[in-house]
């Protein structure tokens, strides 16, 4: 598995402009076939025959067809298309008059409401939302010897609402809809990097420094050949130094999967700075680590040590992911040495 994110930060640099909206006005967080598309999932069952389309328009290619009756996972939308996808393996796009969502049966529950638990227990609380890490059936109940409620494919998106058998099994909804048990260690804990309004804070820099900056949220972008997505955001820095001022963009993204892909709560967080090169193409890149278990975020490391200072202090406090950001934003320019302000100046508008 990758310890750094290094080898496609370039392009996520270059995918923010088209991150933020697609050429029919819809927010582009992900993309399915080269498409835009908005957040949907569950189970659905195809009500007629269907022609399956490369694009979400009755005039792109048939790439296939499906029986009534056939059953599909929806990967997105796009106004009145749904994306979907079978057996793990993205198939199209499919009119949505032509689909209807599978109902599960109801949950056990006792008079108040409250999942029960293969013992009749009501089960522990829980929330948050998860990734599953591979294929992985729904139970009826927190056992592997329960009914069976549907599959949940690698790569979808849950929210826990109980847990079970000491944490080993997690009860989990999608769209509201309250899907089953799974086993606790096929899922992977998510953040989710969404800004509702941007982010201001400031650092003093040094003697006679200080820095403000805003971040930006702009969309998500699809992780290539993983299972998760990055939050991404835009910086405007405005600093002085040493009697300069100084103003210049910056990018930054957080991923919403844990690093490594483990359960061990740690998210990267990258800041870079576009203004800042060498003689060949690379982007220059301040890496934090955000412990969320342990509320902080940890200076990591540069992505061009001969540009790094060493800091004063190398973590700060962040309960939430919002003060993450934030708290990276405030270390971050301690670490820039002076050819790193220099090229900032030269730059500057």
């Amino acid at each position: 598995m990758f310890r750094r994110f290094q080898v496609w930060i370039a392009v996520l640099i270059i995918a923010f402009a088209a991150c933020a909206v697609s050429s029919d006005g819809i927010a582009a967080s992900v993309k399915f076939m080269g498409v835009a598309i908005e957040s949907a999932s569950g189970t659905y069952e195809i009500t007629k025959d269907a022609n399956v389309r490369a694009r979400p328009e009755t005039k792109a290619k048939r790439l296939g067809g499906l029986r009534r009756g056939a059953k599909i996972e929806a990967a997105g939308k796009v106004g009145s298309w749904f994306a979907v996808r079978r057996a793990g393996k993205d198939l199209g796009f499919v009119y949505k008059t032509l689909l209807k969502m599978v109902s599960l049966p109801p949950v056990e529950k006792d008079a108040n409401g409250r999942i029960l638990d293969s013992n009749g227990e009501p089960i522990a609380p829980a929330s948050g939302f998860f990734l599953a890490a591979s294929d992985v059936n729904l139970r009826a109940k927190p056992s592997i010897k329960a009914q069976k409620r549907g599959r949940l494919e690698r790569g979808s998106r849950v929210e826990a609402i109980g847990s079970a058998e000491n944490g080993s099994w997690v009860f989990v909804r999608r769209d509201k809809q309250e899907l089953g048990f799974i086993f606790a260690e096929t899922l992977l804990p998510l953040v989710d990097g969404t800004l509702d309004a941007p982010l201001v804070g400031e650092t003093k820099v040094g003697e006679d420094g200080s820095c403000r900056f805003v971040i930006r949220f702009v969309g998500k972008n699809p992780v290539e050949g993983e299972l998760f997505e990055t939050s991404d955001y835009e910086v405007d820095w405005e600093c002085e130094r040493s009697g300069k001022k100084m103003a210049f963009p910056g990018y930054m993204f957080i991923t919403e999967a844990p690093f490594q892909l483990s359960d061990n709560g740690i998210y990267q967080i990258n800041i870079d700075l576009p203004n800042v090169t060498r003689e060949y193409d690379e982007v220059f890149s301040t890496i934090f680590l955000y412990r969320r278990g342990e509320n902080k975020v940890v200076l990591d490391s540069l992505s061009m040590k001969e540009f790094a200072v060493k800091p004063n202090g190398g973590s700060d406090a962040a309960g939430t992911v919002a003060e993450a950001l934030v708290a990276a934003s405030q270390i971050a320019p301690h670490t820039w040495n002076a050819d790193v302000w220099g090229m900032l100046a030269e730059s500057a508008f």
